[in-house]
């Protein structure tokens, strides 16, 4: 970590790989995040929040029913410690696969 300062990177592996896949860096809950719309029989949002940092993923899913009426669920896992050690974006996105597909 001290020679990335040194060198002036400031991002992780993990983070600029999210970066480079569309996710957006939160200042207001110092995370990033992906919202993605999914069209079904309903439609619902669902919003993936990677906070690197406290090592903590948020899927908050929306669905809105075609009846106008709306239910959030939010969930709330922690991101196994190893994994931002290693800084290993690839091993990072499969087990973020793995999480969020219950979600998607």
């Amino acid at each position: 970590m001290k020679l990335k300062n040194f060198l002036g990177i400031l991002e992780s592996n993990i983070a600029r790989y999210l970066r480079n896949h569309e996710f957006v860096y939160n200042s207001y809950n110092y995370s990033w995040e992906r919202s993605i719309d999914i069209i079904c029989s309903d439609i619902y949002n669902v919003t993936i929040s990677c906070d690197l940092d406290n090592k903590k993923l948020t899927i908050n899913q929306l669905l809105y029913t075609k009846k106008y009426e709306s239910k959030n669920r939010i969930n709330t896992i922690d991101i196994p410690k190893e994994l931002i050690e290693k800084d290993d974006p690839f091993k990072f996105i499969n087990w973020l696969d793995e999480v969020c597909e219950p979600y998607l």
